[in-house]
């Protein structure tokens, strides 16, 4: 005798043959972008691996495919449960008649083709639809006639399940906090599941995982580098190194720096910082000096968003703001100057120049840019698309243009730097990164 029930009620469990089940797994998406690279032989070692790594559930992501008929041979051999959504993702469908009609054939053939799996622990309406009324402006403006839109099209899964299975287990999304409710349960973790990115997405430290406990978690994790075999499939020895053109055009841009620096933070050695000049010396507290204040700082009442910086001579403190400004403060005058800006939203990294006569910042919109402090002209060092898309190029190739952090520490008897800036091959790229190797040459401002 085998039941599998799915409770709800306070919690969020599955339930196999009366005893609650601690669910351990991890999404599965397609096992290769080319569908017809897909083999029994290789799913059936990557399943292997998940059960090795004693996962009992696997969760088919509904970006992904409904998978083949042995794919689910296989993990009823294994042991491994299957959450199995609905193949809807991350975006907004019609729900006239006909798109109706076809969703509704297409889940009728699927959950036929399925139901007799012993696997099969329940399904799920949809991966995120509820969250993407809120990604799109016309989404945003015209709530109510979307989520109308979105329930005709959850409904239609529901009814064509319980109409070809009754005794399927449903889930109307994920993450979801139960049947009509549409609250957000990528913060919430009070019910059902939750999808956890905070860590990844919004830059939250690790420890960050400590403060929640969902129900289930049938989403959470943070971006990682292929295995080496796999590097090794596409880029050679020389370009083995995080700072590689050919792996930078790979990476996911957005969340690059957030990697490296959750990275820094988590594997940093003890700092003992190398004096090479005056710029390198530990400046301290940046309120700890004489006649400068926070509130002389920030008059409005503002809070720092990103880090403040002291130029290296000393005389000028950068910081930015709760509004996303860029600003700074000459501490002799008290006078503030903000960058000239009309968006400041997407500066992600500022520094010092060396001599203190340029700030540069890096802006995902704008790219690499320098301002003098004298009142001259912004100046744009990279554009954009070319930090996303450097030219191809070994790493020896690369000169740093712009140290982000000017104390150098000794690692391995080599100098540990990071950098904003990258000369290849006679052009220039933004980046915000760190490099290991020997002490790397400074081009000057």
């Amino acid at each position: 005798m085998r039941t599998v029930e799915l409770d709800t009620k306070n919690l969020f469990a599955v339930v196999v043959n009366g005893k609650k089940v601690y669910c351990k797994g991890a999404n599965w998406i397609p096992a290769d972008a080319l569908a017809g690279r897909i083999s029994k032989e290789k799913t059936r070692d990557l399943l292997q691996s998940a059960v090795d790594a004693n996962m009992n559930m696997i969760r088919v992501w509904g970006g992904g495919r409904y998978e083949a008929d042995w794919f689910y041979d296989l993990c009823d051999e294994l042991g491994l449960m299957v959450w199995q959504d609905f193949m809807f993702s991350c975006n907004i469908y019609p729900s006239d008649r006909d798109y109706l009609a076809n969703v509704r054939a297409e889940a009728v053939e699927n959950i036929q083709r399925l139901q007799h799996h012993a696997c099969l622990a329940l399904w799920c309406g949809d991966n995120e639809l509820v969250g993407a009324l809120t990604w799109f402006e016309e989404t945003r403006n015209d709530r109510d006639r979307y989520l109308a839109n979105y329930d005709r099209l959850n409904r239609t899964l529901e009814e064509a399940l319980h109409d070809t299975d009754p005794g399927a287990n449903w889930w109307p999304s994920s993450p979801c906090a139960g049947p009509l409710n549409f609250a957000d349960t990528w913060h919430n973790d009070g019910s059902g599941d939750m999808h956890f990115w905070s860590v990844w997405h919004e830059g939250r430290d690790f420890e960050h995982y400590r403060d929640v406990a969902p129900r289930f978690c049938s989403e959470f994790g943070f971006q990682s580098y292929p295995s080496m075999d796999v590097i090794n499939s596409f880029a050679a020895p020389a370009d083995h190194n995080i700072a590689a053109p050919v792996l930078e055009a790979l990476d996911q841009f957005v969340f690059e720096r957030q990697l490296h620096r959750q990275l820094e933070e988590l594997l940093s050695e003890p700092s003992h910082p190398l004096p090479v000049d005056e710029a390198s010396e530990d400046l301290g507290d940046p309120l700890d000096r004489p006649g400068l204040t926070l509130e002389r700082i920030t008059r409005d009442g503002e809070v720092w968003r990103l880090p403040p910086r002291w130029s290296p001579d000393s005389k000028k403190l950068a910081f930015g703001d709760m509004r996303q400004r860029l600003r700074w403060v000459d501490v002799e005058t008290g006078e503030l100057t903000d960058v000239d800006r009309g968006d400041y939203a997407s500066i992600d990294e500022y520094r010092w120049s060396p001599d203190s006569r340029w700030l540069a910042y890096y802006a995902r919109d704008t790219g690499l840019m320098k301002i003098p402090v004298d009142g001259g002209p912004t100046q744009k060092i990279a554009t954009a698309s070319a930090t996303r898309r450097p030219a191809a190029g070994r790493v020896e190739d690369q000169v740093p243009i712009l140290l982000l952090d000017p104390r150098l520490r000794l690692l391995n008897g080599h100098a540990k730097c990071s950098f904003l800036g990258l000369r290849q091959n006679g052009q220039s790229y933004g980046r915000c990164n760190r490099l290991t190797g020997p002490l790397p040459l400074l081009a000057s401002f």
